[in-house]
């Protein structure tokens, strides 16, 4: 690990020594080139955890607005679609692993058709997430930072409101229907497996952190039982489909963080999961970091979401 880290930390510097050239010299500077640095930097940086990773992300925004703005950088065709796309995905997916009062703002600068706009390429086996579950995490995570920036009323009929829409548009999603503009996977156990346990988790990171505001119970329980049905999902995936294991990370993580009190032998099903997906073909030292997470969550014997996430987790492969 200490050997990983100081070869990240040296070509770091090299990277951030050429990003400082293109932009300090006006004859050099080119918006591509920052942006194709930038993701490269970030796809790296995803991958160790890096604690620089939000800085950079926030860089990234800020070069695409000085650009235009989202539907500028795709008109121009200067800048690969997926450069852009990994920055929005890695902003709203890490927000959802983040304290509610500590998540980047710079997710509301994407609007729903900037999304749309960019979920029109391929297949993503990385995050295979179905559109209408994706823009629900992005609508959790925006009342979550509603409520903790005070802009949210606590206990009032809106915020109930506000709260119960998005569960019921995640409940409104019909796996078995699943459909996109791009083209899923082949085999319908496949596109059904996938749809139901990004709809499990989808459903589960909404009921831990806006239940309590939709004024809904949501017991202990409940929590360990649906994350039993995401474990069943993966295992499913994993083990009988032979699907891309970095891809159930965030679900795995969103069961770790609904099992707090739970039976250790829940928790060990979880742990050993990321443990084997972080030690796998594509080892991930952010998985390993984010299993590291769980378990410091597990032993403080806490319940809630944000007691889970006390930190940022990057949780996409």
């Amino acid at each position: 690990m200490a050997t990983i880290k100081r070869k990240f930390d040296h070509y770091t510097l090299q990277v951030l020594a050429d990003l400082s050239a293109d932009i300090g010299d006006p004859d050099r500077y080119r918006e591509k080139q920052v942006l194709t640095r930038l993701s490269i930097f970030l796809s790296s940086e995803i991958s160790l955890s890096s604690p620089t990773l939000h800085h950079h992300l926030r860089g990234f925004v800020a070069v695409v607005k000085a650009r235009g703005g989202i539907q500028a950088v795709l008109e121009s065709n200067e800048i690969r679609r997926n450069w852009v796309w990994l920055a929005m995905m890695t902003i709203i997916v890490t927000n959802t692993t983040s304290p509610s009062s500590g998540q980047m703002a710079e997710e509301d600068y994407f609007t729903n058709e900037d999304l749309y706009a960019y979920i029109t390429g391929d297949f993503n086996t990385a995050f295979p997430c179905p559109t209408q579950l994706f823009l629900c995490l992005r609508d959790i995570n925006r009342l979550r930072r509603e409520i903790a920036g005070g802009r949210r009323t606590a206990n009032s009929p809106a915020l109930q409101g506000a709260a119960l829409a998005i569960i019921r548009d995640i409940a409104s999603f019909a796996p078995e229907a699943w459909t996109e503009r791009y083209a899923l996977p082949e085999r319908a156990l496949v596109r059904l497996q996938l749809a139901l346990v990004f709809k499990s988790a989808t459903m589960l990171y909404g009921m831990m952190t806006l239940a309590a505001h939709a004024g809904m119970p949501f017991p202990a329980h409940q929590r360990f039982a649906t994350a039993d049905v995401i474990v069943e999902l993966v295992l499913s995936i994993m083990q009988v489909l032979g699907y891309d294991e970095l891809a159930m990370v965030w679900p795995l993580m969103v069961a770790g963080a609904s099992l707090g009190r739970a039976a250790r032998s829940k928790q060990a099903v979880v742990d050993g999961l990321l443990l084997g997906i972080s030690r796998g073909p594509c080892p991930s030292v952010g998985v390993y970091l984010g299993l590291e997470c769980l378990r410091r969550f597990w032993k403080s014997g806490k319940t809630e979401w944000d007691e889970c996430f006390t930190t940022w987790q990057a949780t996409v492969p």
